[in-house]
């Protein structure tokens, strides 16, 4: 026969520290991700307009060098030239 109640053993241990450290943790970690997205769409919209500029002022110089020519003496062959240049730079986009 019994003669006494139910006994319990237990421990309790406050973890509130480390949870607060693993949510700074995981916080930081997003604001990184996110940084390193920003980062890279900046370095990749710098490429993309490299590569539209580039052959724009190529158009744009050839251009400006056929109407000067164009402006001083009767077109000749170096004229068409580059009128054939600044089409081909039109193209290539």
């Amino acid at each position: 026969m019994r003669t006494g109640g139910w006994k319990y053993i237990g421990a309790i241990q406050d973890v509130t520290a480390r949870r607060l450290s693993e949510q700074a943790l995981e916080r930081a970690r997003s604001e990184l991700a996110h940084v390193a997205r920003v980062a890279t769409l900046g370095a990749l919209t710098a490429s993309i307009a490299h590569e539209v500029n580039q052959p724009l002022s190529g158009i744009i110089t050839n251009g400006r060098y056929v109407l000067r020519m164009l402006d001083t003496t009767l077109p000749t062959l170096t004229v068409r030239g580059n009128a054939r240049r600044t089409i081909r730079d039109a193209t290539r986009l």
